[in-house]
Parts: structure tokens; C-alpha cells; sequence
């Protein structure tokens, strides 16, 4: 990436919430279109009106372009059509994103199913998969957590890839990172069933509000489908407490001496009695390290 050393001493404390978000999206090869810069503009609010007078400013001119109605840094154009290219992939992904989403929810314990990482942002490359967040009862986080490897499996079967790698209980709707990647990955993932759940969780998370005081609302592709069919009403309310209990802690022991016999101890995963966080490739560290690296080449770190 190049990009003009040091941003102009005159720069307000919007403009560098603006090369903050632009800077951020570069990681991910993103563009972003006006909407969404406004959206994700870091730590500063403005009015859309606002936003759109600063991205006008001369001073940035330097620092930052509109290409074909997407903003990105200087030096970027070229990510404008890999993004077209991107979002027109996305699209065919969405299909089968709503379809599994619509299977997740109907499991037993379940409570809410979102939508996270690349396809959240239609940012899908060629092979990517289909990324969820899962909220589960308490005390069968793990018992659901198999029947998601279940369901994981018939897709395979399809020619399809999805990868539920995040379940977290109703008692863990707080998160302890409070990074701006992971006020990011709250504030993008969109919520296909459970929005009762959704709206506490980002309650519950006010603090994302300081990162991303404009990404108040849910993305526009949210639903408001509910969890738990019949089915999985019925297998919640036939399964013995005491049984329910002892299969759910069988699991929670099977399962996490499985993950990390096979992939190791990773610093951004974790397991508990509510929680499991399969992420094994230390993505959140890289994505922080690369915007830092960009920031100082902004001249704003």
C-alpha cells in the first residue's frame, strides 16, 4: 500500500475519524461507499451532511479518493472493481446464508444466528465460507454446539461451506474485548433470527457506541426471524434437566481436548461453559497490526 506520508496538520478531529474508517476498511481491500463511511466512522459522530462537507475538504486530497462513488485511500482505485466483482459473489452467498441461518435457529437452545466476517460486508473472495455467531441457552451452549458440527456436515455434502465458530450462552452477551475490531465485528454482523437477543447484546455492549457512534442500527440485510421451531421446542422441554446437564458437560470436555489437540492454544481462542471461540488464526491480532501499520503511514497513530 502507498500512501502520502503524515496527514496535514489542519486535519480536524472528523477528518481523522474519517481516515480512521478508510484506513480500516483498506485491511479488509474494501472500498467503502459514502453510506458506509458514514457508518463506520471511528469515534466521532457526524450528520451524513457533515461527513459528505469533509470528504470534500482539499486537505484530503492527498490522503483520500472517490472512485466510482467508493471512498478509498490514495494509491487504491484499483480495489474498486474487486469489490464490485466481491459483492456480486456475495450475493449468490446470501442465499445459501439465509437458508442455514433459517436451519440454525430451528436447533434446540438456540436463541440467535448472525451473520459475521467477510460476507456480513458482501467482501466475499473466490472459496470463502459462511461465518455465524450462535447465542444458546444457558447450560447447552456445548449440546447445541454439536448439533450445529452436525448440520455443518450435511451442508458439506452440498458443496457448501459454513462455519458456525462462535457460540456464546445468554449469560456471555458481554464482550471482554472491547478492541475496535471486535466493536467492528458487532456492529457489522447481521442478525437472521433471534433480534430480541441482537438488541440486548448490543445494549449490553453500549461501548461499541465510543468506536462506532454512527452504527447504532442493525445492517439494513437484518431479519427479524424467530428462533427454536417445534422441533426443537419439543427436544428443549422432553430432555431430562440431569441429563441435559451431564451430556452438556461430557461435551464441553470432549469437544475443547478435541480443538486443541488438533490446532494448539491460540491467544483469540476460548472455551468455557458459555463460550466457544474457534478462532484458531489470530485474525483480530493481524487486522489490528495492519490498520496500525496504515495509521502511521497516515501520520495519525
Amino acid at each position: 500500500m502507498q500512501v502520502h506520508l503524515g496527514a496535514p496538520a489542519t486535519c480536524t478531529a472528523r477528518d481523522v475519524a474519517l481516515l480512521r474508517a478508510v484506513a480500516y476498511a483498506d485491511v479488509f481491500d474494501y472500498p467503502l461507499t459514502e453510506a458506509q463511511l458514514w457508518r463506520y466512522l471511528v469515534g466521532v459522530a457526524a450528520t451524513p451532511a457533515e461527513l459528505c462537507a469533509t470528504l470534500q475538504a482539499e486537505h484530503l486530497n492527498d490522503l483520500v479518493h472517490v472512485c466510482n462513488g467508493f471512498v478509498v485511500l490514495a494509491g487504491r482505485a484499483n480495489l474498486v472493481e474487486q469489490r464490485q466483482e466481491r459483492a456480486v459473489r456475495a450475493l449468490l452467498l446470501w442465499k445459501q446464508a439465509r437458508f442455514y441461518a433459517a436451519r440454525l435457529a430451528q436447533l434446540p437452545f438456540v436463541r440467535m444466528v448472525a451473520v459475521t466476517g467477510a460476507l456480513a460486508m458482501d467482501n466475499v473472495a473466490a472459496g470463502a465460507d459462511i461465518d455465524y455467531l450462535i447465542v444458546t441457552t444457558p447450560n447447552r451452549l456445548w449440546l447445541c454446539q454439536r448439533l450445529t458440527v452436525l448440520l455443518v456436515r450435511v451442508a458439506r455434502l452440498a458443496g457448501h461451506v459454513i462455519c458456525p465458530n462462535y457460540l456464546i450462552s445468554e449469560r456471555a452477551l458481554v464482550m471482554q474485548d472491547r478492541s475496535l475490531y471486535t466493536a467492528h465485528e458487532l456492529a457489522q454482523m447481521v442478525p437472521l433470527a433471534g433480534m430480541p437477543i441482537y438488541r440486548r447484546m448490543r445494549t449490553l455492549n453500549g461501548w461499541v457506541d465510543q468506536w462506532l457512534p454512527n452504527a447504532i442500527l442493525p445492517p439494513q440485510r437484518s431479519t427479524n426471524s424467530a428462533s427454536s421451531g417445534r422441533i426443537g421446542a419439543l427436544v428443549e422441554a422432553l430432555l431430562p434437566a440431569g441429563l441435559g446437564t451431564w451430556l452438556e458437560q461430557s461435551e464441553m470436555e470432549r469437544t475443547t481436548r478435541r480443538l486443541i489437540g488438533r490446532h494448539g492454544p491460540a491467544a483469540e481462542a476460548s472455551f468455557g461453559p458459555d463460550w466457544c471461540k474457534g478462532h484458531f488464526a489470530g485474525h483480530g491480532g493481524r487486522i489490528l497490526a495492519a490498520y496500525q501499520q496504515r495509521l502511521v503511514q497516515l501520520g495519525i497513530e
